[in-house]
């Protein structure tokens, strides 16, 4: 099921970054619970990183970087679906 942001999206003209969680259960506190599903301050950074590279305001490898720099895997299974 996609959330709002993401079915608006393709009317818009641009990509939406969704942000929320929805993990009753999933982890001990809140802290975990947002890294969890990528909403903590990190992870929103690299969202708004990503979002710039891929419509050509930064290079990619200034969002690469910040990845590294931030301890976050890109590589890493879609946290909505983990």
């Amino acid at each position: 099921m996609k959330s709002l942001p993401d079915g608006l999206s393709p009317w818009l003209g641009t990509r939406l970054v969704s942000l929320g969680t929805d993990g009753f259960g999933r982890s001990d506190n809140r802290e975990h619970l947002r890294r969890h599903f990528e909403v903590d301050a990190p992870s929103i950074v690299a969202a708004a990183l990503s979002k710039l590279a891929r419509d050509g305001v930064i290079q990619p490898k200034i969002a690469e970087k910040a990845f590294a720099d931030l301890g976050l895997n890109p590589e890493a299974p879609n946290a909505a679906h983990a």
